[in-house]
């Protein structure tokens, strides 16, 4: 009987074993980005072809992502729509097409759990160009485990930061990789961003267009002096005063953003020239606040003040007014309303700043400033928080939606 007893316990605790290292195990993998088709992807002129983003296993669930994706050879295809999963409850891209793209969905509700296999996060529509064959670089900014941990995610890149082991660049003809979240603006603050690449080449007149209705910026442009590749413009609209400002901006605000363009040192006199933001104000908003239209300016926050910029109508419809405004640079800015004068000591001239990028004003294109080290972005944390961004949103839909003529 002894020995059957022993005999017992060691099977027991053989078994023991066995179970706690396959639980080990699993805790330790490491999911995995899958493609399919596989990359590189083969697509002809004109031809259409869907490529579904999974991951083979998630032992910590998902809670969200916030993604980059890279078409590597441009001149082949462009992603011209993304369709994110059911369990989607938030989601968020920049405008389509494009062969850059910043991609986003939030699990509000809890869908996936942990030990979840073979789970879609989305699926990309290409478009072919010249067509040929091309590689599709994804980035990673955020993937965050159900308790809003990051997860490292194989087959893909991570956005360069501070805390990045790792960096990339793209392949031939592709399009520059770099963080499109971790530009240190709060996350909480962000209504939504807008991100747009082009490529930028001595000689040429540069247009950034941005398309989403609740975004009051329709562009912008400047001459390009220099050869600078691929170049990001980044857009983040904004639910109150900017992180990187210390004082409100004056009077009545109708919208305020983050405007960064490139990284560190792009935008100086050197590398560009009549640098211009064009932007749009809707007419209810004018009358419901008792503004006319030439009581409208776009407003830059740099070294430590307001700046009223020289700002001209240019169009105007049924529903909306059409501004442009002449900048010395990029960072926070708001567009104004004042239908009474502002104190003269209280803000800088436009002229009081012609240089294109203010000295320690942007850190690496992330607008985070020389004094002050990037804030964390915090994750996935409640629904709580996610569900009233997306209930601002609606509610900024409505007083901006079909601005565009």
């Amino acid at each position: 009987m002894k020995k059957t007893h022993q005999k017992n316990i060691t099977k027991l605790l053989v078994f023991t074993f066995i179970i706690s290292s396959f639980y080990v195990g699993a805790a330790g993998a490491t999911p995995s980005l899958i493609f399919d088709p596989s990359v590189p992807v083969s697509i002809e002129a004109g031809e259409t072809v869907e490529v579904s983003l999974s991951v083979d296993e998630l032992p910590d669930g998902l809670s969200g992502y916030e993604l980059r994706v890279d078409i590597d050879k441009s001149d082949v295809a462009e992603i011209v729509d993304v369709t994110y999963p059911s369990w989607s409850s938030i989601e968020e891209s920049s405008s389509l097409p494009g062969t850059s793209i910043y991609i986003k969905a939030v699990d509000a509700s809890s869908q996936i759990d942990p030990g979840a296999l073979d789970t879609e996060i989305a699926i990309l529509t290409l478009n072919g160009l010249d067509g040929g064959t091309t590689g599709i670089t994804v980035t990673v900014s955020r993937f965050d485990d159900d308790d809003g941990d990051i997860s490292d995610l194989e087959n893909a890149e991570y956005a360069e930061d501070d805390s990045s082991q790792s960096s990339s660049s793209s392949g031939s003809g592709g399009t520059s990789i770099s963080s499109t979240t971790t530009t240190g603006e709060k996350y909480e603050n962000i209504l939504l961003k807008e991100i747009q690449s082009f490529f930028v080449s001595a000689g040429s007149y540069i247009n950034y267009e941005f398309n989403n209705e609740d975004n009051a910026i329709s562009y912008v442009r400047f001459d390009s002096l220099k050869d600078s590749g691929t170049t990001q413009a980044t857009i983040e609209i904004l639910k109150s005063r900017s992180s990187f400002a210390d004082s409100d901006a004056p009077d009545k605000i109708y919208q305020q953003m983050n405007i960064w363009i490139g990284k560190t040192g792009f935008a100086t006199k050197e590398n560009i020239d009549n640098p211009i933001v064009g932007f749009s104000v809707n007419k209810t908003w004018l009358a419901e606040n008792n503004l006319d239209k030439n009581d409208i300016n776009l407003y830059r926050y740099v070294d430590g003040a307001w700046i009223k910029l020289l700002t001209t109508v240019t169009d105007e419809d049924d529903t909306y007014v059409y501004f442009e405004s002449q900048t010395s640079g990029f960072s926070p800015f708001a567009i104004i309303g004042e239908n009474v004068d502002t104190e003269e000591d209280s803000l800088k001239s436009v002229d009081d700043t012609d240089e294109y990028q203010a000295s320690g004003e942007e850190v690496a294109g992330t607008g985070t400033t020389a004094e002050q080290e990037p804030g964390s972005i915090p994750g996935f944390e409640t629904v709580t928080t996610i569900m009233a961004i997306a209930a601002v949103s609606g509610i900024c839909s409505s007083g901006l939606k079909n601005k565009r003529k």
